[in-house]
């Protein structure tokens, strides 16, 4: 909402509200929420939805990171030991499993509660491994052991390294007034033909904010495309 010291957004997550503003504007409108509801009052911006937030840069930019999951995923988790540059296999593509290899209920609820994990992480910190969760997630209902295996790398991969995370720093400050002019941009990239299955291209897109990245995905393309060309121009859609 619009008020007399500047704009002041409220970010809602279940019971977790996130105030943002000015100084003055955010302490009037938290008093104003505290009048109405048994609230609590949680300080300074420092952990949101399991991510610890860092101000960095003399406070021109915020760091993401989300070590208590990864640490979860280190302690539930039977991952090998020795580290990996990388949270995949080079060129590796996960395929599909026949019957007789897929796991029984028990390993695939080990499965699908991994990825769900990763799939939290990816989200809000760690974009880099977006590629590779999604080849994990298209398997939630038939995996076998190389899918257990792709996503023990990818944890394994996180753990070796706990303080990367998502840096949002743009290359401008808002002056508060409505005429501020936000840029956004964007890039997008495709993998011709990823699947060997079902010949479908991969989409990888990130959207930026006066370059800060905020919005990251890669997809699996709906339509089978017959060119480079054609998959490059249908990530860009």
């Amino acid at each position: 909402k619009w008020t007399s010291d500047g704009l002041v957004v409220i970010l809602s997550w279940i019971d977790d509200n996130l105030i943002v503003g000015c100084k003055e504007a955010v302490e009037k409108t938290k008093a104003e929420l505290m009048s109405r509801f048994d609230c609590e009052d949680c300080g300074e911006l420092d952990e949101y939805i399991g991510n610890r937030i860092t101000a960095v840069d003399g406070g021109k930019a915020l760091k993401f990171v989300q070590p208590v999951l990864i640490q979860k995923m280190s302690d539930e988790f039977d991952l090998p030991d020795g580290q990996v540059s990388t949270p995949a296999k080079p060129g590796n593509v996960l395929l599909k499993c026949d019957e007789g290899s897929m796991m029984n209920g028990r390993m695939m609820t080990y499965f699908r509660s991994g990825v769900g994990m990763l799939i939290h992480l990816m989200q809000w910190s760690r974009p880099e491994i977006s590629h590779s969760v999604r080849d994990c997630a298209r398997h939630m209902q038939s995996a076998g052991v190389v899918h257990v295996d792709a996503m023990h790398r990818i944890m394994q991969y996180c753990r070796d390294t706990p303080n990367r995370g998502t840096t949002l720093r743009p290359n401008a400050v808002w002056d508060g007034s409505r005429d501020f002019l936000f840029v956004i941009g964007g890039r997008s990239d495709s993998d011709y033909a990823k699947d060997p299955e079902t010949r479908k291209s991969v989409s990888g897109i990130r959207v930026s904010l006066n370059e800060a990245p905020c919005i990251w995905r890669s997809s699996t393309q709906k339509n089978v495309t017959i060119s480079v060309t054609e998959a490059e121009a249908n990530a860009a859609v």
